[in-house]
Order: structure tokens, then sequence, then C-alpha cells
């Protein structure tokens, strides 16, 4: 590479880490001194993002048929996905979402959405001006058992939802979910299709899928028009980076590129991209060795969890994602405490009802091994003071946990989340709120799932289940100096 008289202002040269407080700390091991060796900016010879031609659109292409390949491999079919272009994404899923809405939605269109969607869709609303149709999934269920977290939707759902609004410009959802919940995706592509509109798939958690026979299929191999996956959450990839695929004749692909270059950094990060193009090389190289170690170690957990008998893991036939090890217990956010703090180890994410861990191809024996025993611990320290199945108070017992905030239905609403986001507002007591339009979101997190959005109306059923949320302590962001939520004016 040639010498630099160009940013980055460090010109590649590591070698005054060596005089910090960190590099003294850690013995002169600085933890950016590689970084600093393969950042760059945007040259001849390194290649633009936004005008890729060189080195990034090879790498992008790479991506690309590294999935067109396994998808073919599995349905034996070499004709698919023969359109699928691939971007890179430095500033997350979040910035593919931002995208992908922008791109087939404008303001005063209307997108078909399952509720259940991350606070990117919601964004996108708002930068877009457009307003969403919802669906809201139905609980998730082992059999007759209900369960505390959305399970899929159909599309069934998403077909009464088009018919509901008939000038609809896309169809948008989350598969996997958080918890590892799986939509039938072909069919809601048909739905979709059937009346000439793209299905845009957040598939953040799912970019593993495809790259191994045992693995849930993605989503652009099920007919879905735009998917976004993150590549950090599951594979060996750097935090901040993700894919964005694209396929057929839905989307104006031109479009969607104007919008990729207005939600993305003019400057993106070569070791962000870097780290992407070497996640994705491994996966070429070692797939199949590496989900034998992910499926051994799921193997792993769930032998020692046949044991449990205060500590349930939901199963495979309901959230299909090996990655995800959904448990629940009366309890959840206590277990997960005690993981932290006695055993050293830290979960995703838990509420009262649920612990959510991620499994990845990397994770190592040792990690296992003391997750396993942990649990164990835990299960039978549980057992002297739960005097009741697991299955009782949790999947039964509606005490056990949280109002089902993805299950509701939401408020009317009268106003854009941009017409009401923008509009003057003023605090006001919960109580006081019935009937008042909502000036923010309010979301119990986690999940993050909004119980009510801008522009949407607080009625008393909404106002009862946020005062039982705060009761248990679920954390809600939303709400100011206590039960005080904006409204307009």
């Amino acid at each position: 590479m040639n010498y630099s008289f160009h940013m980055p202002g460090h010109k590649r040269n590591p070698a005054f880490l060596k005089e910090t407080d960190v590099a003294r700390l850690t013995n002169g091991a600085h933890p950016l001194y590689g970084a600093f060796l393969i950042d760059t900016t945007e040259t001849e010879e390194t290649d633009d993002l936004h005008h890729a031609e060189g080195i990034l659109k090879e790498a992008q292409e790479r991506a690309g048929a590294l999935y067109r390949n396994r998808i073919r491999e599995r349905k034996k079919d070499a004709s698919l996905l023969a359109d699928m272009e691939t971007h890179y994404l430095v500033g997350g899923a979040t910035a593919g979402v931002l995208s992908a809405v922008s791109a087939v939605c404008g303001e005063g269109g209307t997108v078909v959405a399952a509720r259940n969607a991350h606070r990117s869709f919601y964004h996108a609303l708002f930068l877009s001006g457009a307003r969403a149709a919802y669906v809201v999934p139905k609980p998730a269920a082992d059999g007759s058992r209900i369960l505390p977290f959305p399970g899929p939707v159909s599309p069934e759902e998403i077909e009464m939802a088009l018919q509901a609004h008939p000038g609809a410009a896309a169809v948008f959802c989350t598969s996997p979910t958080y918890e590892g919940v799986v939509s039938p995706i072909a069919g809601i592509a048909r739905c979709a299709h059937e009346k000439g509109i793209p299905l845009i798939v957040d598939e953040a958690h799912g970019a593993h899928f495809s790259l191994d026979g045992r693995l849930p299929e993605s989503a652009i191999a099920q007919g879905a028009d735009i998917v976004i996956r993150s590549v950090h959450k599951t594979l060996a990839a750097l935090t901040q980076t993700a894919l964005l695929h694209v396929q057929g004749e839905l989307v104006d692909r031109k479009k969607l590129a104007r919008f990729l270059a207005v939600f993305q950094s003019s400057s993106p990060s070569y070791v962000l991209m870097s780290s992407i193009d070497t996640a994705l090389r491994d996966m070429e190289a070692h797939a199949g060795e590496r989900f034998d170690t992910l499926f051994s170690f799921r193997q792993q957990i769930e032998e020692a969890a046949a044991g449990w008998k205060h500590l349930y893991p939901v199963p495979r036939t309901v959230a299909q994602d090996p990655c995800k090890l959904t448990i629940l217990a009366k309890n959840a956010s206590g277990v997960r405490q005690i993981l932290r703090d006695e055993y050293h180890i830290e979960a995703e994410t838990a509420d009262d009802a649920r612990l959510i861990l991620i499994l990845t191809p990397y994770d190592t024996k040792e990690g296992t091994d003391a997750l396993c025993d942990a649990l164990c611990r835990i299960d039978r320290a549980l057992a002297a003071t739960c005097g009741r199945h697991p299955e009782q108070e949790v999947i039964e017992g509606k005490e056990a946990a949280a109002p089902a905030v993805w299950s509701r239905i939401p408020g009317a609403s009268v106003l854009t989340i941009r017409e009401a986001w923008d509009a003057p507002s003023e605090e006001t007591g919960l109580s006081e709120a019935a009937g008042r339009i909502s000036a923010d979101f309010l979301y119990a997190y986690p999940p993050g799932i909004p119980l009510i959005a801008p522009g949407e109306i607080y009625d008393a059923q909404l106002i009862e289940m946020i005062k039982t949320l705060d009761a248990r302590g679920v954390q809600l962001h939303g709400m100011e100096k206590g039960t005080r939520v904006r409204v307009l004016i």
C-alpha cells in the first residue's frame, strides 16, 4: 500500500501506541494495534463503498456468492438468486432497515408490518413519513402451553392486513425473532408478491441461516425481496457489521443504493469491512466444522437441561434458531444476576419470565461447560425455594410473567410517527393520558417492542398494562419522572 498523505490521521503508524497508558498497562500489546494497520480511506487502490468498482465490489460479490451457493446446493437449483445483489453495511442492520423502508415507501405510504419489530423500523417510519398497518403476532406455544414471547407471523394474518390496506407499498417482518422464532417467509412472500409489492425481512439475528443444512433457511432463499442480516451477532465479525441482500424486480435498486448512501457514513470503516470479509471467508472454508461445534454445544446444554426442574428451556420445535437458548423461569432476571455475580457468565438479556443466551460457532468448551454447571446448580438451588413446577409457574400461571406486550393490538393511530414526534407536546400523569395522543414511544425493555408509538392514543387497557409492568419493576423507556408520559398538546 502506498504511503499515506491523506486521512486517517493515524497514518497506519501504530508505533506511537507503545507510548500510551493502555500499552503500558498491557505490556505493549495495545488492543488497537492491528486495527490501525488496516484502517484506511477511499483511494484508487482501496475502492469506495458507495461506488464500488474494485476490491469492495469483489468482496460484496463474494459475500453474496457464499449465501447463493449454499442455498443452491441445499435446494439443488443452480438458477436461484441469479439477480441477487449484496451490500456491505457498516451502520449495522439499522442502516439496512432505514434504507429498505425508505426505498420502498415514501411519505403517506403504508407498510404492513409485524408489531414486534426492532426500533429501527419505527425510526424508518419517522424518517420516510410512512405509516404502518400492524399485524400482531400471537404468543408462541409449545403444544397447548402458551409461552411469554411472540410466536411466528402467519401468511394468513399478512393476507388479512393486505386486504384491509389494498394500497400498501410493502410488507415488513422480523425473522428470526430475539427468542429464535422463525416465521414461514415463503408464504408471506407469496402474499406480498400477489399484491405486486416487496417483502422486507429483518433477519438481523440470522446471518448464519442457510450456511449449513442443519440451519433454518434464510429469508432470501424463500423469496423475500430485501433481507438485512447482522454479521456480528452470530458470526465472527466486528460489532456494527451487516449485510443487505436484494433480489427481484419489485425494488428500485438505484433508489435503494441512494438511501444506503444517505444512511451510511461517507467514510465507511475499512476495519469493519475487513471483518465482514474475514468472517465470511471463515464460513466459506470452515462452515461445516464451525456448525459441528455449535450443534455439539447445543446438544450438551439440552442434555444437561433434561434434569432441570425449575428452568424451562424452550425447545427448538418452537424457537428453531440453534444460536438462541431461551430459558423460562419465574424470576429470569434474578437468574441472570446469579449467573453474572456468582459464575461470571453474562447473558444476552432477561426479564421476569425469560432468559436469553446466544450461542455461536465460536463458543468454547470451557465456556459451555461453565454455563451447564451454573444452570444445573441454579436449578437445584431453586428447588429449595420453589414449590411448584415451572410449567405451572411460568407457562400456565399468569402471575409468573409480565403482561404480553407484543400481543396487544395497538390503539387507534391518528397521526404518523413523523407528524406526532415533531408536534408540540407536554407531560401528563399516566392516568390522565387516557384519550390523549402519544408524543413519544414507550417501550418495555426487553424486548423493546413499543407499547405505544407517537400518533397512537392511550386507552384504559394500555394504561393498566403499563402500571402493572412498572409495579413489577420492568424497565420502561419513555416514561418521565416516575409515571409521567408525553402527549400532544
